[in-house]
């Protein structure tokens, strides 16, 4: 009896493995991490039930995992569908196999174009079960071609693998072999196990057409890829070989190899071999010895031989079972001290306990004692260092340049000195006002920067452009926020950023919401200038800067934050920070 290679969705199983770290861009939302976890429960539970032999629950409890997913993604959804048609094909209830892949094609999961071959190789598996060979045949066509067109060899492998298994089922074994040979020549790139699986069949094909030695010779190549390879099932797989070259020799008439092949087969460990296996290896065994013209005493040898091996391998799962089961008293032993001990432990914590309370009650309210003193020296402190923030914000080189400007601009536009005049009187009263204030309104603060870019934009022209982004609620909400955080790096900007450059500077300064926490505004400052390197030397820091940097650290418990806007040409400043409002 031949031996046929289990191939289903192996090749499907490995290709799916490797697209795991494309296929799963994968960062689920929370709704989708709460639908994996119930879906999760159920499967496992169907793990439960599958290992312990309830195939009825086991499909129930799969379909629950399939029904409470909502995720989009394939990798989640491929094991809970695979598992449940492997049960439906297991029991032979392909209408019900069918019927779960069309359930599994209405699926929105990503990508799309997994679903589908999986799809089609599911339809496969299915119709080749219930001897619906033309429409088996219609889907490795239709898996053929999507896999050429994605450049996929392994569902190709695949699709033309079960097209040959098809054949061979229509009784057609010559045009099996050369579906499966013309496979085997198109590509010099398999793996160890995709060519034990395709030549290990091409040596049943042939047996089928008694080329006995052509069998033997694939049988041989089959095996030498077997033991190459990491497969699970790699020891049985062997077994088949030995088994079917040991068949081969027997036809043959070539007694001698046919008893190596069979010790062979003999030598492997029989804890991993199939039970059917075995029983069609005695079967030649018998054949060989009546080929030879025994006598009765060397067959009644084998029935003891074949007695003997089969009580020595019931003795070692007996043993193994037997040692599994000491192992599990040993641990619940184990455990069962461990809870009593923890339980002990427990009662001796709650002894202590309202001694420890105490304790702390008492610690806590020194502690929040000291916890409202130091608050209190904190806003003192904050308050201070606002103070000396908005004295140092107006510099005095920029005022002097700007004044400068003015008056060369009396000369030749009057009219423009007078509105840059009027601007330069409301910055200075701005600042004045916003110095006896802790927090300012946000339009308030924003009119500032503005009339401060317009005073810039005398002093350089044509050197940059600017734009404010502000979150919408800001308009409908009265906020506040504390004044000057944002000017010194506008000015950082211009002084340094724009320094020297051949092109027009932009600043965007944008205020949002960025949490459901409002109690933050996130600001973000941006130039397109030589980048942020100046900032990061403590040396060049400016006063204000590192005022502001206190500031926020206290109000807010971050730090800002300065990064390259191009990292790959290390160009422009992004500042990101946080600002308490009101």
């Amino acid at each position: 009896m031949r031996f046929f290679s289990i191939f289903f969705l192996i090749i499907c199983l490995s290709s799916c493995d490797k697209k795991k770290s494309t296929s799963s861009n994968q960062n689920l939302d929370a709704l989708d991490n709460d639908s994996i976890s119930i879906s999760e429960k159920y499967y496992k539970e169907g793990l439960e039930y599958y290992d312990n032999g309830d195939l009825e629950k086991a499909k129930e409890s799969y379909k629950l995992a399939i029904d409470s997913c909502v995720s989009k993604n394939f990798n989640v959804h491929y094991k809970y569908f695979s598992d449940l048609f492997g049960i439906y094909l297991s029991k032979n209830e392909y209408g019900d196999a069918i019927a779960s892949i069309k359930d599994f094609e209405q699926l929105d999961v990503q990508p799309k174009i997994d679903k589908m071959k999986l799809a089609y190789a599911a339809y496969i598996a299915a119709y080749s079960g219930s001897s619906s060979f033309t429409e088996a045949l219609d889907y490795t066509a239709k898996l053929y071609q999507i896999s050429e067109e994605t450049n996929d060899s392994s569902y190709k492998i695949h699709a033309i693998f079960n097209e040959s298994s098809i054949y061979h089922k229509l009784g057609d074994n010559k045009k099996a072999f050369n579906v499966l040979n013309d496979l085997r020549n198109s590509n010099s790139n398999f793996s160890s196990s995709e060519l034990s699986f395709i030549t290990g069949d091409l040596g049943m094909y042939k047996f089928y057409e008694g080329d006995f030695k052509g069998a033997i010779d694939n049988y041989s190549t089959s095996l030498f890829f077997y033991k190459k390879s990491k497969i699970q099932s790699r020891t049985d797989n062997i077994a088949v070989q030995y088994a079917n070259i040991a068949e081969a020799y027997i036809e043959l008439n070539n007694l001698e190899k046919a008893a190596v092949y069979l010790d062979s087969f003999r030598q492997l460990d029989q804890g991993k071999v199939d039970n059917k296996r075995r029983r069609n290896v005695f079967k030649y065994e018998l054949r060989l010895l009546k080929a030879s013209k025994s006598d009765n005493k060397r067959i009644e040898s084998l029935v003891d031989k074949i007695t003997l091996d089969q009580e020595k391998f019931y003795s070692e799962r007996y043993n193994k079972d037997l040692e599994y089961l000491s192992e599990e008293k040993e641990k619940s032993e184990t455990l069962l001290i461990e809870n009593q001990q923890a339980e002990l432990d427990r009662l001796a914590l709650r002894n202590n306990f309202i001694l420890i309370i105490s304790i702390l009650i008492i610690g806590l309210l020194v502690a929040l004692f000291f916890v409202f003193k130091q608050r209190r020296d904190n806003e003192i402190k904050a308050l201070r260092d606002q103070q000396r923030l908005l004295r140092a914000q107006m510099n005095p080189h920029f005022i002097f340049n700007v004044l400068s400007n003015i008056q060369n601009l009396l000369r030749n536009d009057s009219k423009a000195a007078s509105r840059f005049i009027t601007k330069f009187s409301r910055l200075l009263r701005k600042v004045l006002e916003n110095s006896m204030q802790n927090y300012v309104a946000v339009v308030e603060e924003v009119e500032v920067l503005t009339n401060y870019l317009e005073l810039q934009k005398l002093r350089f022209p044509k050197l940059f452009i600017y734009d404010f982004k502000l979150d919408e609620r800001l308009n409908d909400e009265m906020i506040s926020i504390p004044p000057m955080l944002i000017q010194p790096f506008v000015e950082n900007a211009i002084e340094h950023g724009f320094k020297g450059i051949n092109y027009t500077g932009e600043i965007k300064i944008e205020l949002i919401f960025t949490t459901e926490n409002k109690r933050f505004l996130s600001c973000f400052i941006s130039d397109n200038g030589k980048g942020h390197t100046h900032v990061n030397n403590e040396d060049k820091k400016s006063a204000s800067v590192q005022l502001i940097s206190d500031f926020i650290k206290k109000s807010t418990g971050s730090s800002i934050e300065t990064n390259y806007l191009d990292l790959d040409q290390k160009t422009g400043t992004l500042i990101t920070f946080q600002i308490p409002i009101q």
